[in-house]
């Protein structure tokens, strides 16, 4: 469990530049009504991530939670993100293998954040530069002398 509880909180302080790969949850793993960002290295660290460390962290939180069929719930889809990359199609059979108890609203690359091309991105940019805006339809992708300040936004969000 407390390898568990580090392995999370070091994704969690990641910086996402250099652990480009990532994605935004929500669920019973954080407090309730919190999202987190976490970060890894490669793919496969994230899936590696989501099939070994969370439901470690969802056995210590329900009670009765059973770890291995939760793995299997979720081991097709994030099979199919290692084959398939981490595309919006695959993470919602993530969500719905996952039963609510971990809900995926973003994964990708940290890229995709900065670009203002997705519904996520667009909010998040929107945020960034004029927090509880509401969200256009277009973002201009971030800026170069922007990006330190959103790497402490996303780590901080």
């Amino acid at each position: 469990m407390e390898e568990a509880l580090r392995k999370g909180e070091e994704a969690r302080l990641q910086d996402p530049r250099e652990a480009p790969f990532g994605f935004l949850a929500r669920g019973d793993f954080v407090q309730e009504g919190a999202e987190v960002f976490m970060w890894f290295e490669s793919l496969n660290d994230l899936v590696t991530h989501l099939q070994d460390v969370e439901p470690v962290l969802l056995t210590s939180l329900i009670e009765g939670f059973d770890a291995e069929a939760y793995r299997d719930q979720i081991r097709i889809p994030l099979d199919q993100a290692l084959w398939r990359g981490l595309d919006d199609d695959t993470r919602l059979a993530f969500n719905e293998a996952a039963d609510g108890l971990m809900v995926i609203d973003w994964w990708g690359r940290f890229t995709e954040l900065q670009s203002g091309q997705s519904a996520t991105s667009r909010e998040l940019l929107s945020w960034f530069r004029a927090p509880g805006a509401s969200t256009p339809d277009s973002v201009a992708p971030l800026a170069p002398e922007e990006l330190e300040a959103f790497v402490g936004f996303v780590r901080s969000w």
